[in-house]
Parts: C-alpha cells; sequence; structure tokens
C-alpha cells in the first residue's frame, strides 16, 4: 500500500485527531438535507468528508463513512460513556442530508494497556466484555428506536463497519491482528449490533487490496466462518490492484470460493494523478477515464456503494493523497471532480445495472436507462433505436446528435434518449 495509509492510521486510531476532525465538521452552516425522506439515497460515498461538508453535498454525495474509537467516549475503565463530540458530528453530517457508515475501531489505550505492552503493535480488546459494551451502546444510541436515543437525531444509523484493515501490518501505526483475532471481534461485534438493532447492517472491516498477503488473510478468515458475521463485504482500491474493477473483480471471486453471496461496498477509493501520484502515472484526463470505467464495471459485478477517499486536500495529508484529490490545493476542480459529478447525477439512483457487451453498460433507473459507452464506433441499432440519442461527456458537455453519427473513444460518454 502506501503512504496514505499512514495519514488514514493517525487520523484513525487518535482521539485527540477524531476531536479535530470533529471540530472542522461543526464549523459547516446549517444545510438542508439533499434528499427527501425516506428516498433512496444513491451509490456514492465519501471518506474524508470532513474536510468540506459543503462541498461534499455540492458534489451530489449522499453517503459518509465516519469513524468511531472506543477511546473517544470511554476514557477509563468503567468509566461513563461521553458522546458529545460524536454526537455533535453526527448531527452536522445529518444537517447535509448524509447517510452514515460508522466505522468502529476497538482501541482505548487503558484497554490496550491491560495485555499489550506500551510500543507494541494494536492488538484485539483485552476486555472483550468492556468492548461489547462499548458496540451496544454506541448502536443503541443511534439506531433511532426510541431507546435512549442521541438527543436530536433525525435519521437512524444503521450500518456500521468492523474495524478497518485488520490485515494492515507494514504501515504506522501497525496493527497486530491474527485472522483468529479479528475473527472473534467480528463475531463478538456482530453479536453485540444485532442484539442492540436487528434491523443494522454489520459491514466486513475493509480489505486493504489484493495483495497475497492480504488475500491471504481474507482466506483465513472466511475458512473460519467469517461470513457468517456480516452482511455486506468491503474491499478497498489505493491506487494498486485491478484498475479495471477497482478490486471488485478479484474480491468476489474469493468469496465464491467460500459459498458467500453478499452486497459488496468498497469504502475507500484512490485514484491519483499529477504530482505526487504513485505508479502507474496518470495525467488528469486519464484519471478521469479509469475512474469512470472502474466505478462503471465495479456496480456491474454487483459493488452497491462505492466511497471515495478524498475531495480536498487538507495539510496533514501526504502528497499521494493530495494527489487523488477531487479539487486540487489551489481551490480548483480537477478532470476527476467533473467525472464524479457526471456519475452522481447520471447514475445516482440506478436500480439494476447490465454489462451488455465491452464497453457497453446499461443502468436503469426509476423512469429511464443510461448507457455507459466507450471504444465504440457504432451503437447496437437493436438497442438505441431512435433516431436521435443525448451524449453527455465525462465532464458534463451534452449535446444531441443522430445516432448513427455517435462515435465514442477510450473516454467513457453517458448515451440517453434525445428528448
Amino acid at each position: 500500500m502506501n503512504n496514505k495509509h499512514q495519514f488514514l492510521r493517525r487520523i484513525k486510531i487518535s482521539w485527540k485527531v477524531v476531536a479535530i476532525v470533529l471540530s472542522v465538521a461543526l464549523s459547516a452552516a446549517y444545510l438542508s438535507p439533499t434528499f427527501a425522506e425516506g428516498a433512496s439515497p444513491t451509490h456514492f460515498g465519501l471518506l474524508e468528508a470532513w474536510v468540506d461538508l459543503q462541498a461534499a453535498e455540492e458534489l451530489g454525495i449522499q453517503w459518509v463513512r465516519a469513524h468511531l474509537e472506543w477511546d473517544l467516549v470511554q476514557r477509563n475503565p468503567g468509566a461513563e460513556f461521553t458522546w458529545g463530540a460524536f454526537d455533535d458530528y453526527v448531527r452536522d453530517l445529518q444537517r447535509h442530508g448524509f447517510q452514515t457508515l460508522v466505522t468502529l475501531f476497538p482501541f482505548a489505550h487503558w484497554d490496550q494497556e491491560q495485555c499489550h505492552n506500551r510500543g507494541e503493535p494494536l492488538g484485539p480488546p483485552c476486555d472483550m466484555a468492556a468492548y461489547r459494551r462499548f458496540v451496544r451502546a454506541a448502536v443503541e444510541r443511534y439506531d433511532g428506536d426510541g431507546i435512549d436515543d442521541m438527543p436530536g437525531l433525525r435519521r437512524p444509523i444503521l450500518y456500521w463497519e468492523v474495524f478497518n484493515e485488520p490485515g494492515m501490518k507494514d504501515l504506522p501505526p501497525f496493527y497486530h491482528f491474527t485472522p483468529h483475532d479479528y475473527f472473534a471481534l467480528l463475531k463478538a461485534t456482530f453479536e453485540e449490533i444485532k442484539a442492540a438493532c436487528s434491523r443494522c447492517k454489520v459491514v466486513q472491516g475493509g480489505v486493504a487490496g489484493i495483495a497475497p498477503d492480504k488475500k491471504e488473510f481474507l482466506r483465513s478468515c472466511l475458512a473460519l466462518g467469517a461470513g457468517k458475521y456480516f452482511d455486506i463485504a468491503n474491499v478497498h482500491f489505493i491506487h494498486s490492484g485491478d484498475f479495471d474493477t477497482l478490486n471488485v473483480g478479484p474480491f468476489k471471486g474469493i468469496l465464491e470460493e467460500y459459498g458467500i453471496c453478499k452486497p459488496i461496498w468498497v469504502t475507500e477509493i484512490q485514484i491519483e494523478s499529477g504530482s505526487g501520484a504513485d505508479y502507474p502515472h496518470l495525467n488528469d484526463e486519464e484519471a478521469a477515464a479509469s475512474l469512470v470505467k472502474g466505478y462503471v464495471r465495479a456496480f456491474a459485478l454487483g459493488a452497491d456503494k462505492l466511497f471515495y477517499v478524498v475531495l480536498k486536500p487538507a495539510p496533514e495529508f501526504p502528497p499521494n493523497v493530495t494527489a487523488a484529490s477531487l479539487i486540487d490545493s489551489y481551490g480548483e476542480k480537477r478532470a476527476t471532480y467533473f467525472a464524479m459529478k457526471t456519475m452522481i447525477e447520471k447514475l445516482g439512483h440506478f436500480l439494476h445495472v447490465a454489462r451488455l457487451a465491452d464497453g457497453l453498460f446499461e443502468f436503469k433507473g426509476p423512469s429511464k436507462a443510461v448507457y455507459v459507452v466507450w471504444d465504440c464506433d457504432q451503437l447496437p441499432r437493436n438497442i438505441f433505436k431512435q433516431e436521435r440519442v443525448s451524449i453527455t461527456d465525462i465532464y458534463g458537455k451534452a449535446r444531441v446528435i443522430p445516432t448513427g453519427e455517435v462515435r465514442v473513444g477510450d473516454i467513457p460518454a453517458f448515451i440517453e434518449p434525445a428528448p
């Protein structure tokens, strides 16, 4: 993996950093929800939304991933839970209309000290009973059932991720979880989430890509029976692995080896370009095209929610994370920003997707179909029977032309019936 993970590890492991993140988010103005109550949110999410919640909303993002660490809400053994900081962040997210996936981090400094030496890699909870109480209390507070709920909760939080990249050992702050350790954590967390909220969904801790050691860790967990203890499978793509499907193809293949057929989310997607980018080195237009193709193929393979990593740079981000941002350090929107915005506008609420041919995908929405096309010299007339179509490039520029004149190269386009 890469330096991006060093930043993520720091932000995920320190309650002090989380508190800073929350205070940044709370500075945003009150905004109305971006979709009506009860409406189905889109398939598009964002990880580092805290940098600018308003900009995330303006992009059309409706899913945000938040981090809740045990240490943040219980500073000492046996102490009462203090939810104030996380409550405030949840309120701010919900004022912007975001749906929330909460990633639970099983670390409290006082707990780690009970069975792990200071300075060692972070390991599983020492007091599993205390950790279970934390999980159940967190889920109960945000599940919206009217029992011990957060004051002012506008919509329930129903999606909970159990830790993040548990097989990651080679980047700071360094974790030490064996497959057996993670299986035990997953099982315990699943049991407490379901006991508090039967309708809540448990998301497997994101697999850190498809490098051989990460695949071995995943297979070992699944061999222990981990598939019984999550509702949604989860993998990451950090500018490495299978660019074609954002790692969904290989990941889905491993799940199938163990007879697991469950929804798939990709909760970290990072495609870099320009200065600071890791190999392969892409220019902005290539990154935008790769972004659209990867999302489209991942959706076609059954991925339901895809979370991009970074919208805007922050001073603490390493160069490769800044290289993946959709808005640059000067506030200019990059090619990938417009590609993401166009995808959200065209595909945001799709109900069904089908791969009709290589480079031809059909997304059916509530009222119409949108086709994503690339490397096409002529549209098939058995599908496109109308005389004229509307074609929109990845930057959102649309035009109406005769169907027989459509030519699409390596950069994808969105095609719909002409109005």
